[in-house]
C-alpha cells in the first residue's frame, strides 16, 4: 500500500478519499526537459549551418516538447479528485479550481477506456459517461494481468466502488436489489 499511496499520492480520511492520477509521471518530466534542450542545442546548430529546412524541423519538434512538459506540469500534475460520501459529490482540484464539484458520487460509473494500444480506467456520469468523462488511472498495457493493475484494482478502485454504494442517498433493497435515489 505504501507503493501505491505515494505513487499516487493517496490521502484517506474518515470521510472522504483523494489521490492525483498522475503523480507518478513527474519522474517522467526530466526526460522532456533533457529533449528540449537536445532541440534547442540542435536549432542553434542548424541556424549556425543556415540549413533552414532542419532548423525548422528542430523548432518545431522542441515547441511540441514544451506544450506537453508544459500540459503535464500545469495541468496534470497537480490534478487531484476527491470523493466524498457525506456530501455526495467528486470534486477536482487543480492549479485554477479548489475543489470544483464534477459529478454527484452516487450516478458515477468507472468504465476502462481504449487509446492506441493501451487502456486506463475513466470516471463519467451514468448515461452520459461518454460525453464527458476523466481519467482515473495510469495507462495500462493490453496484456492481462500485472501487478500495478492489481494494486489500482484492489486498493484505489474498491475504495470508490465502496463509496458510491454507501452514499447517504443510495438504499439499497435487498429483496429486489435496486437503488432508491431520494435526490
Amino acid at each position: 500500500m505504501t507503493l501505491l499511496k505515494d505513487k499516487y499520492q493517496i490521502e484517506e480520511t474518515s470521510t472522504t478519499f483523494s489521490f492525483k492520477p498522475f503523480y507518478h509521471s513527474k519522474n517522467r518530466l526530466w526526460w522532456f526537459v533533457f529533449a528540449i534542450l537536445l532541440f534547442i542545442g540542435l536549432s542553434a546548430y542548424f541556424l549556425e549551418r543556415e540549413n533552414y529546412l532542419l532548423l525548422i524541423f528542430s523548432c518545431t519538434i522542441t515547441l511540441v516538447l514544451i506544450w506537453y512538459f508544459m500540459k503535464s506540469v500545469l495541468v496534470y500534475g497537480p490534478l487531484r479528485y476527491t470523493f466524498n460520501p457525506s456530501e455526495n459529490a467528486v470534486y477536482q482540484s487543480n492549479l485554477w479550481h479548489r475543489n470544483k464539484k464534477i459529478l454527484v458520487l452516487d450516478k458515477v460509473v468507472i468504465f476502462r477506456n481504449t487509446e492506441m494500444g493501451s487502456w486506463h480506467f475513466s470516471m463519467g456520469e451514468k448515461k452520459r459517461q461518454f460525453v464527458k468523462s476523466y481519467i482515473i488511472s495510469e495507462y495500462f498495457p493490453n496484456k492481462k494481468g500485472g501487478a500495478a493493475l492489481t494494486r489500482f484494482e484492489n486498493e484505489i478502485l474498491q475504495k470508490i466502488e465502496t463509496m458510491i454504494q454507501h452514499t447517504p442517498h443510495n438504499i439499497t433493497m435487498k429483496q429486489g436489489g435496486f437503488r432508491l435515489n431520494f435526490f
